[in-house]
C-alpha cells in the first residue's frame, strides 16, 4: 500500500516511490502467508499403497520414526515434500521478521540499524531460498539424511560457492545487470555493498583496507549529513532492485507450490515489474513502460463480469493503486499478490471460459 503523501513524510520525497515498491512486496508476503495459512499448504498428504501401511502408519506415529517408515517403505516423496513446503514457508516467515523491521527503521531514520537488519535474511536465508530453488533435492537429501549439520551449512566455505553458481543460473543475463547481486551481498572489496556497510554499521572500528576507520574517528559516530543521505539513497534503490530479484524466486516457488493458473502467474509477474518501473519513474515514463511491458498485447480479464479491460486509463490505475473493470466497476488492489484471477481459466487461444460464464 502507498503511504499517504500529505502525511509528514520521515523520508525524502525522492524515496517515497522506492519505499512504495519496499512496502508491496511485504504486502505480497503477507498475502502470501496467509494464503498459505488459509488453505493449509503446509500439510502434505500421504496415499497409501494399502490399508496394511495406512494402519502401519498410524501404530508408528505412536512411539517411533515417522519420517524413517515412509522412507524406507517407498513414501520418500512425502516426506521430501513436506520438509520442502515446512522449509521454505518458514524461510519466508524469518525474511519477512527482518526485511519488515528494516523498512521500518529505514522510513523512521534508522538507517544504519536498518542496515543491520538485512545481513541474516539477504546473506543467510535468501540463500536457501535460492537453493531451494536451483537444487531443492539437493538440499533436502542433504537435511534430512546427513548427520553432519556443515553439509548444508549456506556460510560454510564448500557451500558458500554454490550460492553464487545458483545466483547466476537464476539471472541468465547477468552481464546486463545494473548490480552485482553477489558482490552486493557478500563482496568486502567495495564499501557500498552489503558487508561493507555492515563492517561500519556493527563496528566502531573497521582495520580492512577498503573499510578502514578513519584517524581520529569512529565508524559512523560522528556521521555528517551528506554520508547518511548517499546511505540512505544506497538503501532505497539497492534493496529495492535485490527484492525484485527476491519476489521474482519466491512467487515461483509458491505459485508451484499452490499450483496456481498460468493467468495468476503472469498478471502478479506482469505487477511486479509494473511496480518495479514507477520507482524509476523520473527515467522511464509510462508511454516507456508500456512498449517495455508490450502492455498493448495484454489483456486484464475481470474475475467478476469477464470484461476484458486493456486501456491506458485501466494500465497506469494497475501500476499505481488498483485494477478497475470498465464494464462493472469491481477494483482490485494490486498493492498485494493478486489471487483474484485465480478462477479465470484458458481452454485455447479462442475461447475463454470464466467461473461466471464465457469471455
Amino acid at each position: 500500500m502507498q503511504i499517504d503523501k500529505k502525511e509528514n513524510l520521515k523520508i525524502s520525497e525522492e524515496f517515497v516511490p522506492f519505499y512504495d515498491f519496499l512496502n508491496y512486496c511485504r504486502a505480497c508476503f503477507l498475502s502470501i502467508i496467509e494464503y498459505v495459512d488459509k488453505n493449509h499448504l503446509s500439510d502434505e498428504p500421504i496415499n497409501y499403497k494399502s490399508d496394511k501401511d495406512r494402519v502401519i502408519f498410524e501404530d508408528v506415529c505412536k512411539d517411533k520414526d515417522a519420517e524413517q517408515w515412509l522412507i524406507d517403505n517407498g513414501y520418500k516423496d512425502v516426506v521430501f515434500n513436506f520438509y520442502f513446503k515446512h522449509l521454505f514457508f518458514s524461510l519466508l516467515v524469518d525474511f519477512c521478521n527482518y526485511y519488515n523491521a528494516s523498512i521500518d527503521m529505514a522510513f523512521n531514520g534508522n538507517i544504519y540499524v536498518a542496515w543491520a537488519l538485512l545481513r541474516k535474511p539477504l546473506q543467510e536465508t535468501l540463500a536457501y531460498i535460492e537453493w531451494l530453488y536451483v537444487d531443492k533435492d539437493e538440499l533436502l537429501k542433504l537435511m534430512i539424511e546427513s548427520n553432519d549439520v556443515k553439509s548444508y551449512e549456506i556460510m560454510n566455505k564448500k557451500n558458500k560457492i554454490k550460492i553464487k553458481e545458483h545466483i547466476d543460473k537464476i539471472q541468465n543475463c547477468k552481464s546486463t545487470e545494473i548490480l552485482d547481486i553477489y558482490d552486493f551481498r557478500y563482496s568486502y572489496d567495495k564499501e557500498l555493498t552489503l558487508n561493507g556497510i555492515l563492517q561500519a554499521a556493527n563496528h566502531l572500528i573497521t582495520t580492512r583496507p577498503v573499510l578502514k576507520t578513519s584517524p581520529s574517528g569512529l565508524n559512523f559516530i560522528f556521521q555528517n549529513g551528506e554520508r547518511i543521505y548517499r546511505d540512505t539513497g544506497f538503501y532505497y534503490t539497492a534493496i529495492s532492485y535485490v527484492m525484485t530479484y527476491t519476489m521474482d524466486v519466491i512467487m515461483k516457488i509458491f505459485a508451484d507450490i499452490a499450483d496456481l493458473s498460468e493467468y495468476t502467474r503472469a498478471m502478479n509477474s506482469l505487477n511486479l515489474k509494473l511496480k518495479e518501473l514507477h520507482t524509476m519513474s523520473d527515467q522511464i515514463d509510462y508511454k516507456k513502460a508500456k512498449e517495455l511491458l508490450e502492455l498493448d498485447l495484454i489483456p486484464v480479464y475481470c474475475p467478476v463480469c469477464g470484461q476484458s479491460n486493456s486501456s491506458d486509463e485501466m494500465w497506469i490505475k494497475f501500476a499505481y493503486s488498483h485494477f478497475e473493470c470498465s464494464k462493472c466497476h469491481n477494483k482490485i488492489n494490486t498493492y498485494q499478490y493478486l489471487f483474484d484471477f485465480e478462477d479465470i481459466t484458458f481452454v485455447n487461444e479462442n475461447h475463454k471460459d470464466h467461473n461466471n460464464g464465457q469471455v
